[in-house]
């Protein structure tokens, strides 16, 4: 029976040469077309989402409750808490072999102004030597130095934020925000680098300065808006995200997922939409066979 389907295979084969290497070239440019289209659109995707979590959320934040919707000093994490509850959240994150690295922001809406322009940006209080470790954020550099100057005097900021502020290095600009007590308060920095992280957020907002420099101009003085983990396998992150809100129940802890909605759903339409090309590019050959 084999043998016969192979001898009616050939000669269908052979009777239309013309149509069956029509059909093989067509089958073989889908499939490229396929795979590339496929490749394109997954590392657009997974570099976004990498993006994120690299620059901004980690694979888990924690923030004080309330913050996400209502994000001012008043809700900070650890903010008028003992030295003790400060201690356990230090031991909590540095003893669990789950988490790789974390790192803490403070962070609030404000004003960068130049000498022509200005316009609302968003304030990060960091450490660069722990975000470097946490995120690579160096690697983001594009102009300058990753470094805030000799007397901590200095800002990073997106390149889109440089480019409408019409800034290069060197220049000054000045943020303003509301302090801890409801007051306006300034600051004035020089740009020390200029960042692109591909995080649209931070490219267009985004302003770097130092976490003890920030404390000062915002009247903090102690708490921090974010605390940002990132873990060795985050086939753990739901398991971890449990634990640690039952350990710190007066925290939101939030997965990359919940904070970025949007890229997760790219992930889940990108997936759909490969499984109906893949579907019509297979389909399409049968279908030309029983012409």
């Amino acid at each position: 029976m084999y043998r016969l389907a192979l001898r009616m295979a050939w000669a269908s084969l052979v009777r239309r040469p013309a149509r069956s290497i029509l059909v093989v070239l067509m089958i073989c440019v889908s499939l490229w077309g396929l795979l590339l289209m496929q490749g394109i659109y997954d590392g657009m995707t997974e570099q976004m989402i990498t993006n994120a979590i690299r620059s901004d959320s980690g694979q888990l934040s924690l923030f004080g409750h309330g913050y996400r919707l209502d994000p001012s000093l008043d809700r900070l994490v650890v903010r008028r808490e003992t030295d003790n509850h400060r201690k356990k959240l230090d031991s909590l994150l540095g003893s669990d072999s789950r988490i790789r690295s974390w790192v803490e922001r403070l962070r609030q809406n404000g004003l960068v102004a130049t000498a022509h322009y200005s316009r609302n940006t968003e304030i990060f209080g960091v450490d660069l030597d722990r975000e470097n470790t946490h995120g690579r954020l160096q690697t983001y550099l594009v102009e300058g130095e990753y470094g805030f100057g000799r007397h901590g005097r200095g800002a990073i900021v997106g390149f889109k934020l440089a480019e409408k502020l019409q800034v290069k290095i060197g220049k000054k600009i000045i943020l303003s925000s509301q302090d801890s007590n409801s007051e306006v308060t300034s600051i004035a920095l020089r740009i020390t680098g200029i960042l692109k992280t591909n995080n649209l957020g931070l490219d267009e907002n985004g302003v770097f300065i130092d976490l003890d420099r920030a404390r000062t101009f915002l009247g903090v003085q102690q708490g921090v808006s974010q605390v940002s983990i990132i873990m060795h396998d985050d086939r753990q992150l739901v398991d971890l995200q449990q634990d640690l809100q039952k350990a710190l129940p007066d925290l939101d802890i939030l997965r990359w997922d919940e904070m970025y909605p949007a890229l997760m759903q790219s992930r889940v339409l990108m997936k759909g939409f490969s499984l109906v090309i893949s579907i019509i590019i297979l389909e399409l050959p049968g279908s030309v066979f029983s012409v």
